[in-house]
Order: structure tokens, then C-alpha cells, then sequence
């Protein structure tokens, strides 16, 4: 999905692609968070683009960017432990992501550091 800065008119990527279908979904992950209801990314109805400032852009470049990794780390924990035993450690732990934006991100490594040494020990 691509992206109009409003400052420039400059055209910039903006991918989130699903590990385990290999599915770009961008639109779908920003129509989720609420960004295209809320007018954050305005769309030109002529062309059909969506339009955001440059601050913006770089926002949800870098928690895209963020996310996917998060999303690879956990399909390789699923791929190494099992479905079923990751979901189940992880839903043990999601209590931890109830914390803001900022400190998601430390929340996500510190659950998968859990179900490393969780799963490990099993075997």
C-alpha cells in the first residue's frame, strides 16, 4: 500500500505483510487500529490514495515495521514449540501488553522470552 505525504505529494510504501500467509494487509491492519476511520490517513477520493503527513507516515512505518518483526518472531516460536503450546504460554502472559504504545514492543519481547524458557524446558 502506498501512501501520499501531504508536505510533498511523495509516494511512500507502507507494507505489513502476514508471516504465515505471505498476504500484504496493510489496509487491513490500519482499518483495525482505527487510522483510516479516524482521518488520521484521509483518502482522495479521486484517486483513491491515502494522504498523511510525513509525522505520521514515519509513525506507522516504525510500528509496521515493529509489528512484522513481532509477528515473525512469534510464527518461528509456533514453528519451533508447537501452535498450541505458544498460544497457551502467551495467553498466560498477555496481561503484560496492557501497557501504553511505547512500552509494547519491550511487553511483546518480554512474553516471548517467557515462552522461550518455558518451552524449552520441556524438551
Amino acid at each position: 500500500m502506498d501512501i501520499i505525504i501531504k508536505e510533498s505529494g511523495v509516494r511512500k510504501p507502507l507494507t505489513y505483510v502476514d508471516s504465515k500467509t505471505g498476504i500484504e494487509c496493510t489496509k487491513d491492519v490500519l482499518n483495525a487500529s482505527g487510522v483510516l476511520a479516524t482521518g488520521m490517513f484521509t483518502l482522495d477520493e479521486e484517486s483513491g490514495d491515502y494522504i498523511a503527513s510525513i509525522d505520521e507516515y514515519n509513525w506507522w512505518k516504525e510500528y509496521l515495521d515493529m509489528k512484522q518483526e513481532e509477528e515473525k518472531t512469534l510464527y518461528a516460536l509456533c514453528n519451533e514449540f508447537g501452535e498450541m503450546a505458544v498460544s497457551e504460554v502467551f495467553m498466560q502472559h498477555q496481561h503484560l501488553l496492557n501497557t501504553t504504545v511505547e512500552h509494547e514492543h519491550e511487553a511483546m519481547e518480554r512474553i516471548f522470552d517467557i515462552i522461550r524458557k518455558q518451552l524449552s524446558k520441556q524438551d
